[in-house]
């Protein structure tokens, strides 16, 4: 991403002023959540591809899908991606996607928000990243090690691993990545030496990068979240990776420990966010619970109504079964009744964007 941008002051639902820059958003000039990644799904139809005409501009198809799981797909912006199946059932439960990279982001411009309130609205994000950058020397390797050390730091990731990045005839590393979390999880928080990373001389000014990357439900209900107050994205990096003052007294509970000012000066904020998922992933359908309770079940039932002469037995089960739902069942509850409201949604958003 550009590190100097053109931007414009917005306001979100809630009325907080907002000021949007060139491939994510700033809420003031000591903290910068910036959006790094965007990766998202569509319904294959006819109003997504006047969208994806319309906010991304002409496709430059490739002659290659994507990972085996679309056989076209072309550029759009700077190096992002559309991907799609030729196929029509496949296209149907595949969907349309849209993979928008920082650079891709960055040439959205003004519109990153517009584009990701359709994708929330009208598709199912699959990976958001969102990152805050410390150019103030507020960060360093050396403190992040001494809280590693000292066990200054409250975090739910079990493993921290650091990667040092050494330049070909160099002795001495060139730069170093802190990683919590593993990537194939549905979040992982690393820091970085993002100056670094951009090649530039070791004279050069402080600039490391606390990157915060979410998938599946995660990424979709952080991108809710984010449209409705643009700290949020702070708030949940501070909520899995906490560094702590040094221990006084005899209190063994680090997490009772404050936060150091230095890393809550960083991202701008010192409280953490709330749980945004159920902690599930949807392992299972509410299509697929039909349709085994209409298999299994279904025969039971219908005797048992027969017998009975009323449904009120099957009332009361289900009023003693909702207690005893788990998170996969409350992800599938809350997917299908998002997906319901994606039709509705994303008619509105069409009819806006026609009439505009």
């Amino acid at each position: 991403m550009t590190s100097i941008a053109r931007h414009r002051l917005k306001r979100n639902r809630l009325g907080t002023p907002r000021v949007v820059t060139t491939g994510g958003y700033r809420t003031d000039p000591h903290t910068k959540p910036l959006i790094d990644w965007l990766r998202f799904t569509l319904p294959d139809q006819l109003d997504t591809w006047h969208w994806v005409d319309a906010q991304l501009g002409p496709r430059d198809v490739r002659s290659r899908g994507w990972r085996g799981w679309y056989d076209r797909s072309a550029w759009v912006l700077d190096h992002g991606l559309v991907a799609w199946c030729s196929d029509a059932e496949r296209a149907k439960k595949q969907r349309v996607l849209v993979d928008l990279n920082g650079a891709s982001l960055a040439a959205l411009n003004d519109r990153v928000l517009d584009v990701l309130d359709y994708a929330v609205q009208a598709g199912r994000l699959t990976r958001l990243d969102v990152a805050v950058d410390d150019r103030e020397g507020l960060i360093t390797r050396e403190r992040i090690l001494q809280a590693i050390e000292s066990n200054s730091l409250a975090t739910r990731y079990r493993n921290v691993r650091e990667l040092a990045t050494r330049r070909r005839g160099c002795d001495r590393p060139q730069g170093w990545t802190f990683y919590w979390g593993k990537r194939s999880a549905t979040s992982q928080v690393r820091i970085y030496d993002k100056a670094a990373e951009r090649h530039q001389r070791s004279d050069a000014p402080h600039w490391v990068r606390v990157e915060l990357v979410a998938t599946d439900q995660l990424a979709h209900e952080l991108a809710r979240s984010m449209l409705d107050d643009s700290t949020e994205a702070p708030r949940q990096i501070l909520r899995r990776l906490r560094f702590l003052d040094p221990p006084t007294g005899n209190d063994s509970n680090d997490r009772r420990r404050p936060t150091a000012s230095w890393w809550s000066d960083a991202l701008g904020v010192d409280q953490p966010g709330a749980r945004l998922t159920h902690g599930g992933t949807m392992t299972t359908s509410i299509d697929a619970l039909r349709r085994f309770v209409r298999q299994t079940a279904g025969p039971a039932i219908a005797t048992v109504s027969a017998a009975d002469g009323s449904d009120d037995w099957l009332v009361e089960i289900i009023e003693q079964a909702i207690p005893r739902l788990r998170p996969h069942h409350l992800a599938a509850i809350d997917y299908y009744e998002a997906q319901h409201e994606v039709a509705a949604a994303a008619a509105a958003v069409l009819k806006d964007h026609h009439k505009s």
